[in-house]
């Protein structure tokens, strides 16, 4: 029977030992700054990049008075422009301090199918891309200890032979 154990990485903090870390994909990081029990992978990447800035592009507030950017205007066209640049567009969609993944953007996986099981004990589920791979069952029964068997099908694909969607 293979294993499924989260991977584990030293990482030093600026003493004289490393701390073991255990690592997740998605949701907050678990423990302390200097005593982290595991650490989210998608937050870690949130918390270390640079974002977009507020208010970008930044059009002055006076563009549409500007003489120059007049200068071709034939009516009012060039001013409805400017006044939509001035006004709108300038923010994300989406709050740039919560990256999506992260404790506090979608920090739990999708459920992408889910079926029950038959009379004769069977289920079959539809087609769909397991992002990075990664696949997770979660099986409830009323049977203490109940067994289950998954026959999981692999499209061919041009990644190591298998169909992988590139992220």
């Amino acid at each position: 029977m293979g294993e499924w154990n989260y991977a584990e990485v030293q990482s030093p903090d600026g003493t004289t030992s490393a701390d073991e870390i255990a690592l997740h994909l998605l949701g907050d990081h678990v423990g302390s700054a200097g005593a982290w029990t595991t650490v989210g992978l998608v937050k870690s990447y949130g918390e270390s990049r640079a974002t977009v800035d507020n208010d970008q592009p930044n059009v002055p507030s006076g563009a549409s008075d500007d003489p120059l950017v007049n200068m071709f205007d034939h009516g009012t066209v060039q001013d409805e422009i400017i006044n939509k640049l001035e006004a709108e567009n300038d923010n994300a969609p989406y709050s740039i301090a919560d990256y999506p993944g992260s404790d506090a953007n979608h920090p739990k996986p999708l459920v992408v199918q889910q079926t029950t099981l038959g009379a004769d004990g069977r289920a079959t589920v539809g087609g769909f891309s397991a992002m990075c791979g990664v696949l997770e069952l979660e099986t409830t029964s009323p049977i203490a200890s109940d067994v289950y068997s998954v026959l999981v099908e692999l499209a061919p694909g041009s990644y190591r032979g298998i169909a992988a969607e590139v992220i």
